[in-house]
């Protein structure tokens, strides 16, 4: 390993006092005999010590305890630096791992519908033949003409998708009848109607609205202080423009 002059300066105090091991002492040596900067502060050491070491025998020499403490301040922050370098780094380095395993497992991704494997038999059960992380319902309700429509998208991760199986298995049922009940605006629990239409939500509306937006807790298909008709329009439009994956027999 290559001795710096970092490594040299720590040990320079050490080694004017002739306190280093025979090992340690000839590693200084044969640094000094090839550094003039280290061999100057190791004579700016040496000649400060000797002021303290004749001023204790004077009585007291204010300028050169100055120096040496002045010395000592800055050996203090030359190891202060260093060990907040070292913290940082390892804090850099937590950041970059953790980063790493939350971009792998845990970022969602939209997945578009022609990836998905997906299909839908006539009783509304959807299969998947391809991994995926998460079923995301974007909206569930009424449309213009009186249908009760659920629109969805799918994710994955970049976990699920390299290294995921696939699925191969039922997901959703669509065409269940008993959609179990809600309280509606007057307070009154009424029974949820079974869905009529089934729409897959394509990824222009999920980057417009925001919806997988980790720091946008109220992200929605509809704006909050819309009104009936404003919903319904705005339903209307992403209907007309998403994909039908399953609708219920009449």
């Amino acid at each position: 390993m290559k001795i710096t002059c970092n490594i040299i300066e720590d040990l320079m105090q050490q080694y004017v006092d002739g306190v280093l091991s025979d090992d340690s002492r000839q590693l200084v040596e044969e640094h000094l005999d090839g550094c003039e900067e280290c061999r100057q502060k190791e004579q700016q050491i040496r000649s400060i010590c000797r002021e303290l070491d004749e001023g204790a025998k004077a009585g007291a020499v204010p300028e050169a305890r100055q120096d040496y403490g002045s010395l000592r301040r800055f050996r203090r922050w030359i190891t202060l630096r260093r060990a907040l370098t070292i913290t940082l780094s390892v804090l850099v380095t937590f950041c970059v791992v953790v980063g790493g395993v939350f971009l792998m497992f845990d970022l969602e991704s939209y997945m578009p519908y022609q990836k998905t494997g997906m299909h839908v038999n006539e009783n509304g059960m959807m299969f998947m033949d391809e991994p995926y992380y998460g079923y995301r319902g974007a909206y569930s309700g009424i449309d213009l003409n009186g249908d009760m429509i659920e629109i969805f998208y799918m994710t994955d991760t970049f976990q699920k998708r390299h290294l995921g199986k696939p699925t191969r298995g039922h997901v959703v049922d669509f065409g269940v009848e008993d959609q179990g009940t809600r309280t509606n605006e007057e307070g009154v629990r009424e029974k949820i109607p079974p869905i009529d239409k089934v729409y897959y939500l394509k990824e222009e509306y999920v980057k417009e609205k925001h919806l997988m937006d980790p720091f946008d807790s109220h992200a929605s298909l509809i704006p909050l202080d819309a009104g009936k008709e404003e919903e319904l329009r705005i339903i209307n439009e992403i209907e007309n423009d998403s994909i039908l994956v399953w609708e219920r027999s009449k």
